[in-house]
């Protein structure tokens, strides 16, 4: 079976640039790349409980063709418009996308909704960068530059951050400001994550699903620990 994107092209379409493109919260990343005259796409998708959308294939011309290992070219094939906007910065991908589509993808996840090349500092190197800096400082006793470097990942680039991520970064700041003297920027910071609106485990466990439980676990404990170690400090 074949799996074929349509790419806009009409005349008063944006061409379609190479790059890494990023759904809202991370929840996707669509890289299309050009090498040796031949232009290939992948595209990864992640939905509720750790379902999710996986396909990569070659672009030629207006399509892009999925590497399926199956020679029959007589089934469905899945046909998903590109709309780039903004410049090229953007592409849109309708949500509802047949059930060709719906063969490459968990039962709760989809590959449709707006994906956007993030900002150079917002990318997934810049962020490692970040964090890499960030970690100097902080064994450093560094805390005023640890949080210099890493904030401006939290401040600035969150609709390129999944959740759990978000807060993995609130706690590492919130223990930078701890140790800098300020334990109420680390109870402000603590205070937005999904956990501080939880009293344990048990109740955490109620309200997301249970793959994301399993993977915000170990945050959540660090968040009630680190708020514990935060209000202790001011006098809360």
């Amino acid at each position: 079976m074949l799996l074929a994107f349509a790419l806009c092209n009409s005349a008063s379409a944006q061409p379609i640039a190479p790059g890494e493109y990023v759904r809202s919260g991370d929840s996707g990343v669509l890289k299309i790349e050009r090498q040796h005259g031949q232009t290939s796409f992948s595209l990864e998708t992640t939905g509720a409980n750790c379902h999710s959308c996986s396909m990569s294939g070659q672009i030629k011309g207006s399509y892009a063709q999925t590497n399926d290992e199956s020679d029959d070219t007589t089934g469905p094939s899945c046909r998903v418009r590109l709309t780039p906007s903004h410049q090229g910065q953007w592409l849109d991908l309708p949500l509802q996308n047949g059930e060709a589509c719906l063969q490459h993808c968990g039962a709760r996840a989809h590959i449709g909704g707006t994906y956007r090349k993030p900002p150079a500092h917002c990318s997934r190197t810049g962020q490692r960068k970040a964090r890499d800096t960030f970690i100097a400082h902080y064994r450093a006793k560094q805390y005023p530059q640890a949080v210099a470097a890493l904030s401006p990942v939290l401040e600035q680039c969150g609709d390129f951050l999944d959740w759990i991520e978000a807060d993995r970064i609130r706690n590492d700041l919130a223990l930078a400001h701890f140790h800098a003297g300020a334990p109420g920027q680390c109870l402000k910071l603590l205070q937005n994550t999904r956990a501080s609106g939880q009293a344990d485990e048990q109740g955490l466990k109620g309200e997301i699903p249970p793959c994301d439980f399993d993977n915000y676990v170990a945050t959540a404990r660090a968040t009630w620990h680190n708020m514990s170690l935060c209000k202790g400090s001011t006098g809360r």
